[in-house]
């Protein structure tokens, strides 16, 4: 058997190998992907003054739109009031994640814990209930995957 000593060579004299920006780019991007993944993305709720709970976007059953404030509901212990109009809440948390439709100018529910439909009601993990608007029933059951024939 006969051993070749290869000589050392420099990374950048094969033109067919990509830069070291391009390895920068890759990783960052990677890293990015990984960051807007839904179960490492976590929202934090101030609770009182100077104190703040973290929330996983994905266990958030829905947001609720109460006069001036919001309502996060993510079980039956755990439920957050935020000073926000639903609208901006939406815009500025959730519009991105691909999880949480907004189904009425009252509702924004994550599609991944409606265990069931029944009338004009999307019934949540834990029993809770939200109205789907008469009005656009059929557009908002499509939205969230629901088979409208």
């Amino acid at each position: 058997m006969e051993i070749t000593l290869c000589t050392p060579f420099n990374l950048f004299q094969f033109p067919e190998t990509p830069p070291l920006e391009f390895f920068a780019l890759w990783w960052t991007s990677k890293k990015s992907r990984a960051m807007n993944d839904v179960t490492t993305k976590k929202l934090w709720i101030p609770t009182s003054r100077g104190n703040f709970e973290s929330v996983y976007l994905e266990d958030i059953l829905f947001v609720e739109a109460q006069d001036h404030y919001v309502l996060i509901t993510v079980d039956e212990e755990r439920q957050y009031r935020l000073k926000s109009s639903l609208s901006a809440f939406y815009e500025k948390n959730l519009k991105e994640v691909e999880i949480f439709r907004k189904i009425s100018r009252s509702y924004v529910v994550n599609v991944q814990r409606i265990d069931k439909v029944e009338n004009n009601y999307f019934i949540m993990e834990g029993n809770f209930k939200v109205p789907i608007p008469r009005d656009r029933k059929d557009e908002v059951l499509r939205e969230v995957g629901v088979r409208v024939e």
